[in-house]
Formats: structure tokens, C-alpha cells, sequence
């Protein structure tokens, strides 16, 4: 289920491997797997944008909740979204293997994915 809005102009930043890249501010809902790996951080992060595609919370699948979000000219936008339960299923928008463009926050996830898939 979901869909995604196809397009959001002003999201995309320089083509890979341009940089520096476009940012916007990324709000993570507290209580979240999200925030709970980013370290419950309450101010925004800073994060890339290499999108002009999106998800909104109308058209996200009702499997998924959203836990992430930033704002755009077509309105507010799904920026993380993740599974209930106990599987590790967790998405996000912005690119955390772009290194040079993300907050060192976002090395968390991939460390987050890694020991899950231990388990």
C-alpha cells in the first residue's frame, strides 16, 4: 500500500556526485525507533536532499507509520517511516551513505541495521 507525490520541486539537490548538496531540516517524532537511535535528539537534524519524489501521510501504507518529517512547498512530507513491532524495518528519505552531507547522527542507522541483522 502507499504511493508516492511525484514530484517536489525545490527537494533536489546537485546530481551524485556534485556537491555540496541542498538541506533541509529533518523532525523526528519522539518515541520512535528513529529518534531512538539518533539519541532522542529534540532540534531538527540537517540532512541532504537528493529527491524530488515523496511520500505524504496520506499516502503512506497503513502497515507503516511515519517518524520523521520536513516541511516543502506541497506540504508537510515523510521523511522516515518504520514498521511496528519487532522487525527492524526502517526507511528514510534523505541518503545517510552520502557521508559528506549528512550529520555524523545518521552513522547511527547504519549501525542500527547492522545489529539488527546480527540478531
Amino acid at each position: 500500500g502507499g504511493s508516492l507525490l511525484q514530484h517536489v520541486e525545490g527537494q533536489v539537490g546537485a546530481a551524485y556526485p556534485e556537491s555540496p548538496a541542498l538541506s533541509h531540516p529533518l523532525d523526528v517524532a519522539v518515541g520512535t525507533r528513529l529518534a531512538s537511535i539518533l539519541g532522542d535528539a529534540t532540534a531538527p537534524l540537517a540532512v541532504n536532499s537528493y529527491h524530488h519524489q515523496a511520500v505524504t501521510e496520506e499516502r503512506l501504507s497503513p502497515k507503516l507509520t511515519a517518524t520523521a518529517f520536513s516541511d516543502s512547498p506541497r506540504g508537510r512530507l515523510v521523511e522516515g517511516l518504520e514498521e511496528q513491532g519487532d522487525r527492524f524495518v526502517l526507511g528514510v528519505q534523505c541518503h545517510p551513505e552520502r557521508t559528506e552531507s549528512s550529520p555524523a547522527e545518521l552513522e547511527r542507522v547504519w549501525r542500527a541495521f547492522v545489529d539488527a541483522a546480527r540478531r
